[in-house]
């Protein structure tokens, strides 16, 4: 920045500072736009749910507040299953009109058992202290190994056997 800054001032004197400035910020906002396009653009966090052990009914709802969630390519989330040993991402974005009193809920059941009340599950209500804060109950039924690692300032790494 600081050297786009230099050479502008530098090669176009009848420009001002200002004009400088103006057209650099200018410059920066264009290259953000052309080249950024991340998935990160669709939401404010992304986590990864890992399972081992057999196929698992998934479900990711909001509890309180509006919440979306996605693919990596931005499309709705909207995964049932998963099966052993493998991994999926979801972003998390809440609601226009958020006031970050927001809670949801990632719900993992195994399938293998066939008798009723008796499946491995995993509950994970997700909320947060304050922002990059999160406050993340783990619920472990009937023999399930429940696990949440943070994946940095980005989301959560969750783990379920």
């Amino acid at each position: 920045m600081v050297l786009l800054y230099n050479y502008i001032k530098q090669y176009s004197q009848p420009l001002s500072i200002m004009k400088c400035k103006i057209f650099a910020m200018v410059l920066i906002c264009v290259c953000f736009s052309v080249c950024g396009g991340t998935h990160h653009d669709c939401a404010h966090t992304w986590s990864i749910i890992s399972v081992e052990g057999g196929e698992w009914n998934v479900t990711l709802r909001p509890l309180f507040e509006k919440s979306y969630f996605f693919f990596s390519n931005c499309e709705t989330f909207n995964i049932s299953q998963l099966s052993s040993k493998e991994n999926t991402t979801f972003g998390f974005m809440y609601g226009k009109n958020a006031n970050f009193n927001i809670v949801y809920a990632l719900t993992l059941v195994n399938t293998k058992s066939k008798e009723a009340m008796v499946s491995r599950t995993c509950i994970f209500v997700i909320t947060a202290v304050s922002p990059a804060n999160p406050d993340i109950k783990v619920l472990s039924y009937n023999g399930a190994k429940c696990k949440v690692e943070s994946n940095g300032p980005d989301g959560a790494l969750y783990m379920a056997a």
